[in-house]
């Protein structure tokens, strides 16, 4: 808006204002000449000034404001989040302004899928919640050992690769994603250290040392980021089953019998109708087997 003004002739109203205001008014005024200036000294665009006496072309001027104000944010967020644990197994040199991380430009195949995709999310922006950061929040009134195998810390490495409690359904997936790697980078897995093997299943544009890639590369990517969403996607299946039935053996959930009918034509007989503590019902035969 402001470039239109400059590119107004001399006579014009509005230029003749931002003339006046630019020139007598200081930088406690709360005119709106006076915040542009102090966007255009924000974002070292020169000073307003100049733009009046020498405005340029409305596209030119736009492509200059978009690229100089993407380009400092850009590298803020960078400097930023060398600081920020959240953020350290995502590959910053994939982050671009106006565009969606490369992993993210591939579509879902099935609903399924985009559920993996944004459990994936969760970790790439380090928003998974373990039972060291449950720790770490209460300033260690809870305890971090992993609810799983009861042996470690639950830690990002513990979960991914170590956990024996997992190991089951961790190591067929692990066996493609190795395999998938190996087709592109031969030997490169191999020579990982395990932080940079968990960095690497979390955000795979790690394995190209590169801040563009092509379109084949992006294609390869993919394919190993598929296995990827898988192991994270049954990793957190398994380990959320885990816990529910833990939960269960620890402390039944008490039932309140309210009734007692008999099904003609069952043969399991009498079925007890019971109450739980959310207000649902369940009814369950003598056998035992649940029928609601």
């Amino acid at each position: 808006m402001y470039n239109n003004v400059c590119l107004q002739s001399e006579s014009a109203v509005e230029r003749r204002i931002a003339v006046r205001q630019l020139t007598i008014k200081s930088n406690k005024s709360a005119s709106w000449f006076v915040d542009i200036r102090k966007l255009f000294w924000l974002y070292e665009l020169g000073d307003p000034e100049d733009l009046l006496e020498s405005p340029t072309e409305k596209e030119h001027w736009k492509r200059t404001v978009n690229r100089t104000i993407d380009n400092i944010w850009l590298q803020q967020t960078i400097a930023e989040s060398k600081t920020m644990k959240t953020l350290q197994n995502l590959n910053m040199n994939m982050v671009k302004p106006r565009k969606p991380h490369p992993l993210l430009q591939q579509q879902a195949v099935s609903t399924y899928d985009a559920n993996r995709q944004l459990l994936k999310l969760k970790f790439m922006c380090g928003k998974y919640i373990l039972q060291s950061d449950r720790a770490s929040f209460s300033k260690n009134k809870v305890d971090d050992t992993c609810r799983v195998c009861y042996k470690s810390p639950e830690t990002l490495q513990h979960m991914v690769l170590e956990c024996s409690g997992l190991s089951a359904v961790r190591d067929p997936i692990f066996r493609d994603i190795e395999s998938e790697i190996e087709k592109s980078f031969p030997c490169l897995w191999q020579s990982y250290t395990q932080d940079q093997k968990v960095t690497a299943l979390i955000d795979c544009t790690v394995l190209y040392k590169k801040h563009k890639l092509s379109k084949v590369e992006c294609q390869r990517l993919h394919k190993i980021d598929f296995q990827c969403r898988r192991l994270f996607f049954t990793l957190h299946t398994k380990r959320f089953k885990i816990f529910e039935l833990s939960k269960g053996a620890a402390s039944p959930r008490p039932l309140n019998t309210i009734s007692k009918s008999v099904c003609s034509g069952n043969s399991a007989g009498n079925l007890l109708i019971t109450k739980k503590p959310d207000g649902c019902y369940n009814s369950v035969d003598p056998l035992g087997s649940s029928r609601l």
